[in-house]
């Protein structure tokens, strides 16, 4: 065994030695396949990195161009719409410079034939004004010699016409009174019996119209000297008047009386007066609903009040409470008289119906008042005022 294993030993060097080298080349032959083999996948990733980063940057370089092209676009138009502008705007210039030159070329012309126009003219007059003053004295010399002939002529006539006509006018001026003092003596004659008592009527109704005008006049002054302040009743503004004026007191005790009121306003104060004016007085509202018929006055103040005593310095709830203080009494009084109407018409038909045959003598018109159903004591509601359309009714 010891012999066996001697001879191994050697055996093994000797083959190491002998196959050394060529295990030497085997390896280094796999280790340079190896190398190539990595070179060429190297060279692989390479060429396609470079192929992707080409491919980016064609890409990158595209797109880069587009945008750039987007830009010049823009700039283009941009460019090409102020250069428009541009010219519009020298355009318009030039076209309103060049109607200017023209306007003023136009303006010299007329000038210019105007005033050779002129030079003509005077040059004209210049030269005819010697012929034109002999022909105008020789007509002037021929005129006063043929009038200073028959002037004396002429006027011996023209008074002799006025003559004449004075006569005839004088002598148809005195047939004319003639027949006029007849046809009057005749007409007196026959109807003085009708009318004269129509007359002594007519008078004394217009009598009892100036005492009631005297006395509502010397109760205005009455309260005029009280409070320092002229009232301003309904009865003074028309329902149907196409304008108002301030019914404001100003600082100094006086009416405003300012015009300047919207049309509006004046149209509804004109509609709350014709309301006020067809109410009949035997109707409640006032009596039943006195604050209704306060915030009627009030709006129909408001209405013919300014902005600045509608406003600044308000006066309407003060102005509507006078009102609502005289309307109320005035309406009272042609309630009392229909009252009295109604009892009278009761009697006198209890009496007609105890008679077999009534007579229509026996009814008198004077018991009847008629302000139940006028209009014109709800529009005057001053006492005074109501009264004399009360006697004007009664006349």
């Amino acid at each position: 065994m010891d012999s066996q294993k001697h001879i191994k030993i050697p055996l093994l060097i000797a083959l190491f030695v002998i196959l050394g080298p060529h295990t030497n080349r085997i390896s280094l032959e796999q280790e340079r396949v190896t190398k190539e083999k990595r070179d060429k996948e190297r060279r692989q990733n390479v060429s396609v990195i470079t192929a992707a980063v080409c491919r980016n940057l064609v890409h990158a370089s595209v797109q880069e161009e587009k945008r750039l092209d987007d830009i010049r676009l823009a700039a283009r138009e941009k460019w090409s719409g102020d250069v428009s502008a541009i010219i519009t705007r020298v355009g318009s210039a030039l076209a309103e410079l060049k109607e200017k030159e023209m306007e003023n070329e136009r303006r010299e012309g007329r000038g210019r034939e105007m005033e050779d126009t002129m030079k003509r003219f005077f040059d004209f007059m210049l030269k005819e004004r010697e012929d034109l003053t002999e022909k105008l004295l020789e007509v002037i010399i021929k005129i006063t010699g043929h009038s200073e002939q028959g002037k004396e002529n002429g006027d011996r006539k023209v008074e002799h016409d006025k003559e004449e006509e004075e006569y005839d006018g004088e002598d148809s001026e005195e047939e004319e009174e003639e027949g006029e003092e007849g046809e009057e003596g005749e007409e007196e004659e026959g109807y003085d019996d009708e009318y004269s008592g129509e007359e002594d009527e007519e008078y004394k109704d217009e009598e009892e119209e100036e005492e009631c005008e005297e006395e509502y006049e010397e109760e205005e002054e009455e309260e005029e000297g009280l409070t320092g302040q002229p009232p301003f009743p309904l009865s003074d503004f028309d329902p149907f008047a196409p304008e108002f004026t301030c019914i404001g007191i100003t600082k100094k005790g006086r009416r405003c009386r300012q015009g300047m009121l919207p049309r509006h306003n004046v149209s509804c104060a004109a509609r709350r007066l014709q309301q006020l004016c067809l109410l009949s007085p035997s109707s409640d509202s006032f009596e039943k609903n006195p604050l209704f018929a306060l915030a009627a006055l009030r709006e129909l103040a408001d209405w013919m009040l300014c902005g600045w005593h509608r406003e600044k310095s308000p006066q309407g709830d003060r102005i509507a409470r006078e009102w609502y203080a005289l309307l109320v009494p005035a309406r009272e009084m042609p309630k009392d008289e229909e009252e009295r109407g109604r009892k009278g018409a009761d009697k006198r038909y209890e009496t007609a119906s105890d008679s077999e045959t009534p007579s229509s003598e026996g009814i008198d018109a004077s018991d009847y008042d008629s302000s139940s159903c006028s209009p014109t004591v709800c529009s005057f509601p001053s006492p005074g005022v109501a009264d004399c359309a009360r006697s004007l009714q009664q006349g």
